[in-house]
């Protein structure tokens, strides 16, 4: 039993004693590296600064785009004011009425004396003396162009003798201008009638053509300046004619003026 036993122990390999197993120690492995903050733009705030000291306000880049209405880069869209030579021109369908003053001159053959009269002078007329003429007017722009009118005036004279006589004149005209600005010339015919009345030529009346011209100034929105010569061509049984020449200024208010037109 002993023999077998040593035989056995002789044949068995040789085992190496075997140690106890560690506990396997944890791979470390390293973390990746934080990635560096990237710079903060420059429209964003910047980062507060010590306690106490307020933070920056944030700056504000300035965007392109359309500018408000009215407005423009370096340069401005407003525009001028028009001139008052262009912009108080005549209108259409305006209305002048005003005074007249000025001086009316008979010819020495003036067709301005009655028939009675006459004869009782061996058909020779008195001269009569240049005499101061007021009066109004009215006129109508029927258009810018051309204006329809009515004057009436009283002169009161007296003859070379003394004699006291009172002239008169109604007349109705057409006027064509030229409203280019505010400064307009301008040319009158018309018909009318022309009279005399007094002790010293009695009564008489005589169909007149006129024409003539002149010049309007219109200064102001509401207020106008005229200046005219007129020639009344007084006409005596159709033989004779007698040329009263008139020469005034006036002062009109304007009416119904429209902004454009």
């Amino acid at each position: 039993m002993a023999s077998l036993l040593c035989l056995a122990l002789a044949l068995a390999p040789a085992v190496a004693p075997v140690d106890p197993v560690a506990p396997a120690e944890p791979v470390m492995t390293p973390a990746p590296a934080p990635s560096q903050a990237a710079a903060p733009a420059p429209s964003q705030a910047a980062a507060p600064g010590p306690a106490g000291t307020p933070a920056r306000a944030p700056e504000v880049t300035p965007t392109s785009g359309p500018t408000s209405a009215g407005t423009s880069t370096g340069t401005s869209t407003d525009v001028a004011p028009e001139r008052w030579i262009t912009r108080l021109r005549p209108r259409r369908h305006m209305v002048e009425l005003g005074p007249l003053i000025g001086t009316w001159r008979p010819p020495a053959n003036h067709n301005l004396i009655s028939a009675a009269e006459l004869v009782d002078r061996n058909w020779v007329m008195p001269r009569i003396r240049p005499a101061l003429d007021l009066g109004l007017q009215l006129d109508y722009l029927a258009v810018r162009y051309l204006a329809l009118g009515l004057r009436g005036s009283l002169a009161h004279t007296h003859t070379a003798e003394g004699g006291a006589a009172r002239m008169y004149r109604v007349v109705a005209a057409v006027s064509g201008q030229l409203p280019l600005a505010a400064v307009a010339p301008f040319v009158t015919v018309g018909l009318g009638l022309v009279g005399v009345n007094g002790d010293a030529l009695g009564r008489d009346a005589n169909l007149a053509y006129v024409v003539g011209g002149g010049l309007k100034l219109y200064a102001h929105r509401y207020v106008a300046l005229q200046f005219s010569a007129l020639d009344h061509v007084v006409v005596d049984d159709g033989t004779y004619y007698a040329h009263h020449v008139l020469v005034s200024g006036g002062l009109s208010i304007t009416l119904l003026r429209s902004p454009r037109a």
